[in-house]
C-alpha cells in the first residue's frame, strides 16, 4: 500500500490557509463563455455545474498587495471552458501587480478558503442563461444579474415543482449545497439537512396575492408549502444553520424584501423539520422515504485498488467524496458504514476485481473485530460495477448525478450482489457448452481466446467429438477452424 500524494484539495486548502486572516479588498467573478469571460458584478453566490468560472480575489499581506485566482470547473462543464479558465487566469496573472497565486477548483473538492469566501454557496445542475446577443457578453448589471440568475435556478425546479439541495459536509467549515437529481428513488439520508424549494418559494408565482394557487397555500397544521429545511438525526448544528443562511440569500428573506407581485418573503416561511418529516414536505417531494436510522454518524471512506504500476496498489481517496472520483479503469473499495461495497470500472482488471474481494474481506474482518455492532460479513459486503450502482451506494456520494459531461447516462440494471457469491463465480472453472456460446454473461475472469478449457471432459468430448488428450495433438493451425465450428472462437 503506497502512501498517497497530496492532493489537490490538499494543496488548495494550504495555499488558502495563507490568507485566512487577513481582511479582504475586493472579490470578482467571471463566467466562462466559450473562449471569452463574463464579468458578474454582483455574484449571488450560486453556481452552475455546466459552467467554469473564474474567481479573483485581492487583499494584502504583510502590507503588499497580494491575489489569489482561483478558476473553478463545473463537474458537467465543457473542455474547452475549463481551458479557458485556465488560460485566462494565467493571463490575469500576468496583468496583476504583487504577489499571485492560482488554484484549481474542482466541483465538490473546494478548499477550505474558496468556501469562506462565499457562505452560502450552492451549485445548480445545469448552464447559466447566456445573453442572446454577443454585445451583451462583455457586462452585465447588477441587478439584472441577479435577476437572470435565480430565473435560471427557477427553470431548474420547473420540471417537478421543486428544488431538493443537498447540504453536507465531512467538517463544520467544509459544508457544500448542491442540487439533488430529481430522479432518484433515494435521497435523503440521516448525515445531514436538505433544503426543499417550491417554486412558490422561489418567487415564480405571476399572480397578485389575491390570486395565489395551491403552491402557496398553508395546510392544516399551519406549515406554508414554501420551502422546508429537512434535518437528518446526525445532522451537524453547521449545516441546519447553513441551510437557514442558504435560504436567506436565494429568497432575499434575511432582510423582508417586496417582489413583483407586492408579497413580502421573510424567513419565516422557511419550515424546519426533524427526520421524521411531515405530510405537506412529502406531499411537496412527490414520495414518502423511508429513511434508515443510523446509531452514529460514520464517516464514508474509499479506497482506489488499480495494477497500472504492474504491482496490484491500494490508496485512500482523498474526502470529500465525489462520484467523480470514481474512475472507469479502476476498483474501488467504499466504507459507508455498516455496508462495504466494491465498485467495478467498466475497464478495471480481472487481477483488480480478484485482489479486490480478498482485501474486502481482510479489511472488514479486522473492522468487524473492532466494532462488536458491525453486521455479518454476508449481510455488510457487496459489488457493484459501474452505471448499476444500487440507492444505497449512491447515498454515500453527495448528491449523486446521473449525467457526465452535461449527457444522461444510460443506466443499466441495478446490482448488488453479495460478494461470495462474485467470489464463486470468479473462482468457477468449468462451464456448460451454453454458457460459453453466450458470451455476454460470462464474467470477465473467462479468458474469451481459450473457451474450449472451460469444458469438461464430457462436453469437450460432445462438442469436438474428440478427447481433451486428443485435442491436444490437434495442430495449432487446425484449432481455430475446429472452435469457430462450434462457436467457441
Amino acid at each position: 500500500i503506497r502512501r498517497p500524494p497530496r492532493s489537490t484539495l490538499m494543496r488548495s486548502s494550504a495555499a488558502s490557509d495563507v490568507y485566512k486572516r487577513q481582511t479582504i479588498k475586493s472579490l470578482r467573478v467571471w463566467l466562462i463563455d466559450d473562449f471569452d469571460k463574463i464579468a458578474l458584478p454582483d455574484h449571488n453566490q450560486i453556481f452552475y455545474t455546466s459552467d467554469a468560472y473564474v474567481v479573483l480575489m485581492h487583499y494584502e499581506r504583510k502590507g503588499k498587495p497580494t491575489n489569489t485566482i482561483f478558476f473553478y470547473q463545473g463537474r458537467d462543464s465543457s473542455v474547452s471552458e475549463k481551458g479557458t479558465s485556465a488560460y485566462m487566469t494565467r493571463l490575469m496573472q500576468e496583468e496583476l501587480d504583487g504577489d499571485c497565486t492560482q488554484v484549481r477548483v474542482l466541483q465538490g473538492k473546494e478548499p477550505i478558503g474558496f468556501l469562506r469566501l462565499f457562505p452560502a454557496l450552492l451549485v445548480v445542475r445545469g448552464s447559466f442563461p447566456r445573453p442572446q446577443e454577443k454585445k451583451d457578453k462583455r457586462e452585465m448589471q447588477g441587478a439584472a444579474r441577479e435577476r437572470e440568475e435565480k430565473a435560471r435556478a427557477i427553470e431548474a425546479a420547473k420540471k417537478d415543482g421543486y428544488m431538493l439541495i443537498a447540504i453536507q459536509g465531512v467538517r463544520d467549515d467544509m459544508i457544500r449545497a448542491v442540487q439533488c437529481n430529481e430522479t432518484s428513488d433515494l435521497q435523503l439520508h440521516q448525515r445531514g439537512a436538505f433544503l426543499l424549494l417550491h417554486q412558490s418559494a422561489l418567487g415564480t408565482s405571476t399572480s397578485t396575492s389575491s390570486s395565489h394557487d395551491d403552491t402557496s397555500s398553508v395546510n392544516a397544521s399551519g406549515e406554508t408549502r414554501g420551502a422546508f429545511l429537512w434535518c437528518g438525526q446526525r445532522a451537524r448544528p453547521a449545516e441546519v444553520e447553513y441551510g437557514r443562511r442558504l435560504y436567506d440569500n436565494i429568497t432575499n428573506s434575511s432582510e423582508t424584501t417586496q417582489n413583483n407581485n407586492n408579497t413580502t418573503s421573510t424567513s419565516s416561511d422557511l419550515v424546519v423539520l426533524s427526520s421524521d418529516g411531515s405530510d405537506a414536505f412529502w406531499s411537496l417531494l412527490g414520495r414518502h422515504e423511508d429513511v434508515p436510522d443510523e446509531a452514529e454518524r460514520a464517516i464514508t471512506r474509499m479506497w482506489e485498488i488499480t495494477s497500472s504500476s504492474g504491482t496490484v496498489t491500494v490508496e485512500p481517496v482523498d474526502a470529500p467524496l465525489r462520484q467523480d472520483d470514481l474512475l472507469s479503469r479502476n476498483v474501488y473499495m467504499v466504507h459507508a458504514a455498516p455496508l462495504l461495497f466494491l465498485w467495478f470500472g467498466g475497464k478495471s482488471l480481472a487481477s483488480e476485481r480478484s485482489a479486490s474481494l480478498e482485501l474486502a474481506k481482510a479489511y472488514y474482518a479486522a473492522f468487524a473485530a473492532q466494532q462488536p455492532s458491525a453486521l455479518p460479513a454476508s449481510d455488510a459486503l457487496f459489488v457493484t460495477s459501474e452505471r448499476r450502482e444500487p440507492p444505497l451506494f449512491k447515498l454515500a456520494f453527495m448528491a449523486w448525478s446521473d449525467t457526465k459531461k452535461g449527457k444522461l447516462c444510460i443506466m443499466e440494471s441495478v446490482e448488488q450482489d453479495c460478494i461470495d457469491d462474485v467470489c464463486a463465480r470468479m473462482q468457477r472453472q468449468t462451464y456448460t457448452y451454453a454458457e460459453l456460446v453466450d458470451k455476454d454473461t460470462l464474467p470477465d475472469t473467462v479468458d474469451r481466446t481459450k473457451l474450449e478449457t472451460y469444458l469438461d471432459d464430457g462436453d469437450f468430448k460432445e462438442v469436438f467429438g474428440m478427447s481433451v488428450a486428443e485435442w491436444a495433438k490437434v495442430p495449432a493451425w487446425k484449432k481455430p477452424d475446429l472452435k469457430r465450428a462450434v462457436s467457441l472462437y
